[in-house]
């Protein structure tokens, strides 16, 4: 079946993937296109006070407020493992989350939810959904690593329309499942197998631009299987996890400065919704 592309409207994305998931023999079902409110912050709780870490569990040396902003800074002799920090609110299942970031040039972040917490590393956690955050040079730097080779092949076995070099803000990482959508994509994933290509957003080349300079706005959808990424306004990716063996259903909130080279993000304007049935 030929890839549809789609408009970038996120409601618009939900419509269709239901379209094309019933198009690919699924169950055809009713699809309700909800009322988008005039008020689109109405019903988001802040979930960062701007002056302290309270609510959420962290390594200290690691991350630590400054300016309103929620910092996490890794250096060349302080690269702990467990460099998340975990929001202590309990567990998260059907939700929108919005916030705003800002990296430095080489840094790898991400937005991890549903995920488990880390069995044997503190301030760790482990599967779930990854909203990634990488700088505009982060790419360039992993290339230069020893396991980018090994890397690129099961890119390249694990995920369809993937290109070397091609950057991963926007996309959804599925933790063990690795990369289930890269930016662009709307993908559906079957029962263990490789994502489905079903469908290309109208920003699929676009990602570098949406992304720009400076502060980027993240928005997450999560409703049951449906996993809708938006980044500065602009749908990045959908999935549709069918998976139901591997499928997270609920689980822990957490930001990430990952090892590696030295590197800074920066949250702010933290906010969630839960989505009730």
């Amino acid at each position: 079946m030929r890839p549809f592309t789609i408009a970038s409207g996120f409601w618009t994305a939900i419509a269709l993937s239901a379209a094309l998931y019933a198009a690919q023999g699924g169950p055809a079902h009713k699809t309700i296109v909800p009322e988008i409110p005039a008020n689109k912050d109405a019903g988001f709780t802040s979930i960062f006070d701007g002056k302290t870490l309270n609510g959420w569990d962290a390594n200290p040396s690691i991350w630590r407020v400054e300016n309103r902003t929620l910092v996490g800074e890794l250096t060349v002799t302080n690269q702990a493992p467990g460099s998340f920090i975990i929001w202590s609110g309990g567990k998260v299942k059907n939700f929108e989350l919005k916030m705003e970031h800002r990296i430095t040039d080489a840094g790898d972040s991400g937005i991890y939810y549903r995920a488990d917490k880390h069995p044997t590393i503190q301030w760790a956690v482990s599967g779930g959904y990854q909203d990634p955050i990488e700088g505009p040079n982060w790419r360039v730097e992993a290339e230069k690593r020893p396991e980018a080779a090994e890397f690129d092949a099961a890119m390249e076995r694990s995920s369809p329309g993937w290109t070397k070099g091609k950057r991963f803000t926007g996309g959804n990482h599925g933790g063990k499942r690795q990369f289930i959508a890269l930016p662009g994509q709307l993908t559906q994933l079957v029962d263990g197998e490789i994502p489905r290509l079903i469908g290309s957003l109208d920003n699929s080349s676009k990602i570098t631009e949406i992304l720009g300079n400076g502060w980027v706005e993240n928005h997450i959808i999560a409703k049951d299987n449906v996993l809708i990424h938006i980044t500065n306004g602009h749908v990045t990716s959908v999935v549709l996890d069918d998976d139901d063996r591997n499928r997270p259903t609920e689980g822990l909130l957490a930001l990430h400065a990952h090892p590696g080279p030295p590197m800074k993000v920066e949250f702010r304007n933290i906010r969630l919704k839960t989505i009730t049935p």
